[in-house]
Formats: C-alpha cells, structure tokens, sequence
C-alpha cells in the first residue's frame, strides 16, 4: 500500500508540474506582418486622415531598359488607390523625336521590393498617331493592391515611326480654350478647328489634369462626331466635358490635344 501511496502522490506532483509549466509558458501570440515601407511614398500634402489614401510612388528605371525607339520619352506612372481598393496607375509619353510615331504599347508593372513583377497591364495611346513634340497619358487599372510592398514602374514594349505622309489621323487646333474647377471635377470647354485639306469623319479629344509636380492626376477621352458627322476643311467644332483629378484636387495644368480621322 504504500508503494501505491507513493505513486499517486508522484501522479500528483507531475500534474501539477506540468500546469504549471503551461501557466508560466503561454502560446505565443501570432506576429503581426512587419511590412517594408514602401518605396518613393509620398502622401498627398493636404489629404485629410478622413480621405481613402492616394499614395503616388516615383522609382528609379530597374535596369537598362532598350526601347524600340529611341525618340520616346516615359514618364514613370503614379498611382492611386480607391476605397474599393483597386488601384489606377496614370502616366505620360512624350514624343521628343521629329518622325510621328504610333502603335504604341506600355506594359504598366506592380513590381515588389526586389523587383518581381506582382502584376502586369499593357496600354496604349488614346491616340493613334502621337506627333513630334507632343504626348498623351496613359492609364492602367489594378483590380486589386498587392498585399506586399510594391513600387509601379512602366516599360515601352512597342512603337512605330511613321513614314507614310498620307495619314489617316491629322490634327485638330484647339481655341478658344476655357476651364472651371468645382471643387470636384473641372468642366472644360473650347473648339476644334480643322486645319486639314482633308474632311474628318471622327473627332477624338484627350483632356489631361497635371499637378504641380507635373504628375498626371486624370484625363478622359472623348469622341465628339455623331455617326454620319462630317468636320470639313476650316470648319471648328465646339466640345464641352467634365474631368475629374483622382486625387480630388484642383490641378496645375489643362492639356487638351485632338485628332480628326477618317472611318473606313
């Protein structure tokens, strides 16, 4: 019996061991994700802690990077975030060439912080035909924000010179330009005048918004001709549209640049 004694009393002292071993050792708490801080973030200076953030990243070109034509100039994309957290990454091109050029293709990349790509859209002109000292936005839409660090960052995969003079698309001069601000969007109005020996049967127009940095905030294109509509020689159009800045603040600069072309 009092070997039975003896073994329960060390049953005893095991349990109680062993509780009190789980007491003074609790299951750790899981971590919380240390996340790097984003790259080149800069948060908007007036944005209230109230607004859905907006963030805009610039990042140094990751490599060297050939373009299939030397006379392009591309501006690194800034995006913004929604409160449906998609994300729209807007950017420009530029034409520093003497030759017009078109085809032109842009792969937009979500890259991570050693450069992975995390996501990928390609985008091309609003334009068909982009002329010698002249440029055009253009825009990517992210349906969903990498949940790592990332940093945006866009390649030209393709454009084309334009050696052919009888061209299709032709400019349109744009007077009598006017812009009102809203507090939310900008209401911009004016005419398109042809210029051309040539009748348009389509008028296209791309309002851009740039901020003080120059950054693209918003743009919006616009066919303006009416099916069977016809812009003849040194006839002017008038247009009038809304644009809204993603970022929800009174820009800098309005760009407005259009083209007549012919539908086949």
């Amino acid at each position: 019996m009092a070997r039975w004694g003896l073994r329960w009393i060390f049953c005893w002292l095991s349990v109680l061991v062993t509780a009190c071993s789980q007491i003074a050792s609790p299951t750790p708490a899981p971590k919380t994700e240390n996340r790097t801080p984003l790259q080149g973030f800069t948060p908007p200076p007036t944005a209230s802690p109230t607004e859905p953030l907006r963030p805009s990243y610039t990042v140094t070109p990751l490599g060297t990077m050939t373009r299939p034509v030397s006379d392009v100039a591309l501006d690194s994309p800034v995006c913004y975030e929604s409160v449906l957290q998609s994300l729209t990454c807007l950017g420009w091109v530029q034409n520093v060439g003497t030759i017009p050029l078109t085809d032109l293709l842009i792969n937009i990349y979500l890259l991570s912080a050693q450069g992975y790509p995390l996501a990928t859209i390609q985008a091309t002109s609003p334009l068909a035909v982009v002329y010698p000292d002249t440029g055009v936005p253009y825009r990517a839409v992210f349906s969903q924000i990498p949940s790592e660090a990332w940093i945006a960052y866009a390649d030209l995969q393709n454009a084309r010179l334009v050696t052919d003079t009888a061209l299709p698309e032709f400019p349109l001069t744009v007077v009598n330009l006017q812009t009102i601000w809203d507090e939310a969007a900008y209401a911009v109005s004016g005419q398109l005048i042809n210029e051309a020996d040539t009748s348009a049967s389509q008028a296209r127009i791309v309002v851009t918004i740039r901020d003080i940095n120059q950054s693209i905030t918003g743009f919006r294109t616009l066919d303006l001709l009416a099916e069977n509509e016809i812009l003849h020689p040194d006839e002017s159009l008038a247009f009038d549209l809304q644009v809204a800045p993603l970022n929800q603040q009174e820009g800098q600069d309005i760009l407005v640049v259009a083209q007549g072309f012919i539908l086949n």
